[in-house]
């Protein structure tokens, strides 16, 4: 910290420690013969492969590669996006058919995830052109005469539909699983990082949604989940092309949907479109501990000592589950409450080092050059990422879910 090319090189950290932690949970998993190599191997793979999508003062990097590739075939990039976008419209509308029917949630994701296609390529058209050049002059011109805003507040309001269905679903309907249901929020606030961000950034979406679903199957504990993703945020806020400098901040997205009357909202979305890699691990963060303390509370149906379970018995002991699980939750003892604490402990901790560092080189002049950029920069971390989305963004969602139940 005391050394400021360590400073600028930070992602160098998240890099290697995140691709070791991510070793060390496949190698303490994969003992037996039922753990398959090829998923594990995908995760550490792609945790790789997402740090070379973009440059971050490494010369000669693989990023440099895939930038000419890409500006060549500009048509290649366009696949991983509709791919990640086709998979987010089917997973909506397995969600919304138990409660719409088949075709009617199939037309209803559809419209969705259109919508932010569409929205994509007019965003793309205005801000990056050269990204679209291998369509016709007619497809241009159609994507040019787009209305933005209204194609944002489409896809808005059938988020929040979407939004409303689910919770009233959970608190009214059949009270399914709460990973399920959260799983279902998480999706949809995933489909509108996936407006926020660059199209070069899309196929992150991608890579990151295959290692949450390895990653899940590893049951992981909340200090696991906790280093899971404090390693995977970090990384990933640099896989997309962020850094230490406030230069590298991105101005464009946070006017999506918005006037610019609208000043707080502007902000708070302009920091979210530059956040986007830690806020959709600190989501990803909530399914894996709704995950695992579902498995730890699954009901058992069979037999116990060679008799079957009666129902009452079943519905009984259920009843006691719930019970437990809620004064475990007014006594602090839940796996999120070990979560946050420990997010809430690094960010602290981060923020006093960085404190006395830039005290201790007061009157320096890498003060000014390095450390005063990364102290604004810890400050945005502190604020926007730990206290408004950690502590109340995630918070909200689960203890929401948590109380309906």
């Amino acid at each position: 910290m005391f050394i400021p090319w360590l400073v600028e090189e930070e992602h160098h950290y998240w890099y290697w420690g995140s691709l070791a932690w991510l070793v060390y949970l496949v190698s303490a998993r994969a003992r037996g013969p039922d753990r398959p190599l090829v998923p594990s191997v995908g995760l550490v793979a792609l945790q790789f492969l997402s740090q070379c999508v973009n440059q971050n003062g490494t010369k000669y990097s693989i990023a440099e590669h895939m930038d000419d590739f890409i500006f060549e075939n500009p048509a290649v990039l366009w696949i991983p996006v509709l791919l990640s976008h086709t998979c987010a419209g089917l997973s909506i509308a397995q969600n919304l058919r138990a409660g719409l029917g088949r075709h009617a949630a199939f037309g209803a994701a559809l419209a969705l995830c259109a919508a932010a296609v569409i929205f994509k390529l007019s965003s793309t058209y205005d801000f990056n052109p050269e990204l679209l050049g291998f369509a016709s002059q007619q497809a241009q011109h159609f994507i040019a005469t787009l209305s933005q805003d209204r194609l944002l507040k489409a896809f808005w309001t059938g988020l929040l539909s979407c939004l409303v269905y689910y919770l009233l679903h959970h608190w009214l309907g059949a009270k399914p699983l709460r990973s399920d249901t959260i799983r279902k929020v998480v999706e949809l606030f995933n489909l509108y990082l996936r407006s926020q961000t660059r199209p070069k950034n899309l196929p992150l979406f991608l890579m990151f949604d295959y290692q949450l679903q390895v990653l899940l199957k590893m049951n992981l504990s909340a200090v696991e989940t906790a280093t899971t993703v404090l390693l995977l945020g970090q990384s990933g806020f640099y896989s997309m092309g962020r850094s230490n400098s406030i230069a590298t901040l991105d101005l464009l997205n946070g006017f999506n949907g918005l006037g610019a009357s609208s000043v707080v909202g502007v902000m708070l979305q302009t920091v979210l479109s530059n956040w986007i890699g830690p806020v959709w691990w600190l989501f990803a963060g909530l399914r894996l501990l709704s995950s695992q303390a579902d498995t730890k509370q699954e009901p058992f149906g069979g037999k116990q000592n060679g008799n079957a379970v009666s129902f009452h018995d079943k519905q009984s002991s259920s009843s006691r589950r719930v019970e437990g699980r809620k004064s475990r939750v007014e006594a602090g003892e839940s796996p999120y409450f070990e979560y946050l604490a420990l997010h809430t402990m690094f960010s602290g901790l981060s923020s006093l080092a960085l404190t006395v560092v830039c005290v201790y080189t007061w009157g320096h002049e890498d003060l000014w050059n390095v450390f005063a950029p990364k102290f604004i920069n810890a400050s945005l971390w502190a604020f926007f990422y730990q206290l408004v989305m950690n502590c109340l963004g995630c918070s909200s969602v689960w203890f929401i879910i948590n109380d309906a139940e």
